[in-house]
């Protein structure tokens, strides 16, 4: 937790310390340096967001050399335009960020635009809060402090390392790939122990249970559309049906398409073989999507059919 914040030629906080608590309210008239107080910790978040990715370097301030980060100005979330107090950028410009533990961090910003962000010890010991833990083939859930390799061989005899905690697999290979380590085959095979990397059994395919209409039946699924067929042997039958059967059937004018929708929320799978009227110009694209149906059953004779009287794609 941050304590204070100090402030030099800071935009409009020339000279200034603020203290800080776990909830902190900002009450002031205009142009107090409300604003500034904030852009002050929009700034740090964004150096520390890039930081946390890269190792500290040597950086030249002046006629000093300090280890720090070396902050892109194009990451800083802030106008650098009036970063200095009365445009003065002969002073140094900077916040200091006071953390509980007698830490510091200061986030520097130079006549020359940059922005420098530095860890400061004040005879603690700052301590990396970071751990990459990797799952070895022997089963140990192993500790790294340190983001990039050589790391220290680990010892499979060992016991109690860390246990059965710990990152291990994908998870793990997006937090070194975040820290800028790339995944060699030699990590590959520490992320994902050979005993994982079985081949597991394919799942057996849920059974379908085709639904045959009965008279009077009204239904309004929330199926998968399966096939979507222009030209079939129940579809030209129904073409060359009489004008009686037609009325039969109900059946609209126009060209009939043959849809399968199954709805796999029931178990077996519910599969209805439909007739689709042209006329409602659904999309014969629509394969594999979701959609919701009003289905009518109609029979008339050796013809029993699923009709469909509306459908919309989801």
């Amino acid at each position: 937790m941050f304590t204070s914040v100090k402030f030099r030629n800071f935009k409009s906080l020339k000279d200034f310390t603020v203290s800080l608590k776990r909830v902190n309210v900002l009450v002031g008239p205009n142009n107090a340096g409300k604003s500034s107080v904030l852009d002050a910790f929009r700034a740090l978040s964004a150096a520390q967001t890039f930081a946390n990715r890269r190792n500290p370097s040597p950086i030249n301030i002046g006629r000093a050399t300090v280890s720090g980060y070396e902050i892109p100005t194009n990451q800083i979330p802030i106008s650098l335009e009036n970063i200095h107090s009365d445009y003065n950028s002969e002073q140094e410009t900077s916040a200091t960020y006071q953390i509980e533990n007698g830490n510091r961090l200061k986030l520097q910003f130079l006549d020359n635009s940059r922005c420098v962000l530095v860890a400061e010890n004040l005879g603690r010991q700052i301590q990396n809060t970071s751990s990459y833990i990797l799952q070895c083939t022997c089963g140990s859930a192993v500790l790294f402090d340190e983001p990039r390799p050589p790391w220290d061989e680990h010892d499979c005899s060992q016991t109690g390392t860390i246990g059965r905690s710990g990152l291990k697999g994908w998870i793990a290979a997006d937090v070194l790939r975040a820290n800028g380590v790339g995944i060699s085959p030699k990590i590959m095979g520490m992320l994902f122990p050979k005993s994982s990397l079985k081949k597991k059994p394919e799942p057996s395919p849920q059974p379908i249970k085709k639904i045959g209409p009965k008279l009077g039946q009204a239904l309004r699924l929330l199926a998968v559309v399966r096939e979507i067929s222009h030209d079939t042997k129940r579809t030209a039958e129904l073409d060359h049906l009489s004008g009686v059967g037609a009325k039969l059937l109900d059946l609209p004018k126009g060209k009939l398409w043959q849809i399968t929708l199954v709805v796999n929320t029931e178990r077996p799978n519910l599969s209805y073989t439909c007739v689709l009227p042209a006329s409602l110009r659904f999309l014969e694209t629509a394969k594999n999507k979701m959609v919701l149906a009003t289905l009518e059953a109609k029979i008339a004779g050796s013809h029993a059919i699923w009709l469909v009287t509306s459908i919309e794609l989801l």
